[in-house]
């Protein structure tokens, strides 16, 4: 069976529908599997408020070319607040964290099929690839690698950069030198569409966008919706964002998006008039986190992850992107692992039937909606 996943930095967990879940997308979903052979249940919840619920299953994976793994995945059997997603399920792509079976994809590949280096390349013809060496390869007319210092990475085992200052090219900097020698955390989210600031660095880039466009009004609690430039040339004269890299020796490398690629049509409510809303989301003060880099940043670049040092590297595309994001799916391919139960029947006994009325004790559970009370239980069965 053939999926596309959005593939995700941001987390580490797989999940794909099952044939049984509620508002899952797509068309193919994975087979109800009989009880015996499932795992324990497991949640995976996203920052966008998305929740899914599912099943641990073990299954073979391909994508591409690549030879065929054994990988824990959850198969979903409900997700709430599914939003816009157009993939069929997510491909969680950091090396730590939550994944069925305590394994991760990046884990898998790096140690068992001796992978060294993930790329993305968003833009027009957006794609994933993997590859080992000692070096990150250049892309086609891209520029050069320029990585971020690793440590928070490395610390945490997430995709994290460092950086140093983000500002509009020609305003004040929100400079994060003062509390730290590098710099403030940025997560590298492949799964986020919008740049998220915390609320304070969010304040002071909003205000600088306001001085630059006319009518600017909020939408919502958390984006930012202003007049859009009357002309093409009055955009290209709008100033760029610029998010100031740590890198590991020491000094600094300002990675550059034009504003006006930050900027998509919308309409404004009430009035229904066209208007630009600016692809950077107001987030709190207390989100994990101060910046998170999403789609709306990431495609100007090829994005490289080192699986090995865990550093970030970004190299400026050589097209111009548009303010339509580039939406990357992935094509997995995914087999059922053969699971055989073996009965011994002349030692079976009195186990044998404390595991039928196990099972027969969570069917009836199911059938009222209700969930395992512990993680015991799971165990248990």
């Amino acid at each position: 069976r053939h999926f596309r996943v959005l593939p995700d930095t941001g987390s580490s967990g797989v999940w794909l529908p099952g044939e049984n879940c509620v508002r899952c997308t797509g068309a193919a979903k994975l087979p109800f599997v009989d009880k015996i052979q499932q795992g324990r249940v497991e949640t995976f919840s996203y920052g966008d408020g998305m929740v899914v619920a599912g099943y641990e299953l073990d299954v073979e994976i391909r994508m591409g070319d690549s030879p065929g793994w054994s990988q824990g995945i959850v198969v979903a059997n409900n997700v709430t607040r599914p939003g816009h997603m157009r993939a069929s399920g997510v491909l969680g792509l950091a090396v730590n964290g939550t994944a069925a079976r305590n394994i991760s994809v990046l884990a898998r590949l790096r140690d068992e099929l001796d992978a060294r280096f993930m790329s993305f390349i968003f833009g027009s013809n957006p794609r994933l690839s993997f590859s080992s060496g000692v070096q990150l390869p250049l892309c086609d007319g891209c520029g050069l690698w320029t990585f971020g210092d690793a440590g928070f990475a490395q610390r945490t085992g997430v995709w994290l950069t460092s950086v140093m200052a983000v500002c509009l090219d020609g305003f004040p900097e929100v400079n994060f030198q003062r509390t730290s020698d590098t710099g403030a955390p940025a997560l590298v989210d492949t799964g986020s569409s919008f740049v998220i600031l915390r609320d304070d660095i969010f304040v002071t880039v909003a205000d600088d966008v306001a001085a630059v466009l006319e009518a600017c009004t909020w939408r919502g609690s958390r984006l930012l919706e202003c007049d859009c430039p009357p002309s093409s040339s009055m955009a290209d004269a709008l100033p760029d964002l610029v998010v100031s890299l740590a890198r590991a020796g020491g000094d600094i490398a300002d990675l550059r998006v034009p504003l006006r690629s930050l900027l998509i049509d919308a309409a404004r409510e009430g009035t229904g008039e066209r208007s630009c809303v600016l692809m950077i989301e107001r987030g709190t003060q207390s989100q994990p986190v101060p910046i998170v880099l999403g789609l709306a940043f990431l495609q100007h670049f090829a994005v490289g992850f080192d699986l090995h040092t865990m550093q970030v590297g970004f190299a400026k595309l050589p097209e111009p992107v548009e303010s339509n994001l580039a939406w990357v799916m992935v094509a997995v391919a995914v087999g059922l692992v053969a699971a055989c139960v073996v009965w011994v029947r002349s030692a079976c006994g009195t186990a044998c039937e404390v595991e039928r009325d196990l099972i027969a004790k969570i069917e009836e559970r199911e059938a009222t909606g209700r969930l395992l009370d512990t993680d015991r239980e799971v165990d248990t069965l």
